[in-house]
């Protein structure tokens, strides 16, 4: 009797010792997770702020161009390259700009677990804007003019090249 009852404590022991090592284990993976995260947000914030006033930058610097439309294709006014880095936390990550009433958004966002996306909003850009990448470290913003009334900015490549011709 005192045999099964010594063999009972060795393996409540055990199973005592795995649940705490697991549940260690456990919070130390939760608290990395955490930060990991907190710190991606950080990371696309700042992001977003290069890129704001990047668009900011060339949309003061061609707005108020006097180049106008050629024939039937458009003309590019103003490029930037952003020089943005290739993976943000260990992560490779999206960037799509876009417009929706009358407010301009950056929305940046991972492709992989865990996703994390954030949305920028711009203020005072009362032009088009548009497109996503992929790729942000070989990322460029255009500025394209297609008629006098329609300029647009636009993010690496986007659908709206396909569809008119831009003279570059």
């Amino acid at each position: 009797m005192k045999g099964i009852s010594l063999f009972f404590s060795y393996i409540t022991a055990i199973i005592v010792s795995i649940i705490v090592i697991s549940s260690i284990t456990l919070i130390f993976f939760n608290i990395q997770k955490n930060i990991t995260e907190n710190q991606i947000k950080k990371d696309f914030v700042q992001l977003s702020n290069i890129i704001s006033s990047k668009i900011t930058l060339i949309y003061n610097s061609a707005e108020f161009s006097k180049y106008s439309k050629f024939s039937n294709n458009s003309i590019k006014l103003s490029e930037i390259k952003l020089n943005l880095p290739e993976k943000i936390g260990n992560r490779n990550y999206k960037i799509s700009l876009s417009k929706n009433n009358l407010q301009t958004m950056i929305i940046i966002e991972t492709v992989e677990d865990p996703i994390i996306s954030i949305e920028y909003y711009i203020p005072n850009i009362d032009i088009n804007i548009q497109g996503d990448t992929f790729n942000p470290h070989n990322t460029k913003l255009k500025y394209i003019r297609y008629n006098e009334n329609n300029n647009t900015i636009i993010l690496e490549e986007s659908k709206i090249l396909n569809e008119m011709g831009v003279i570059f």
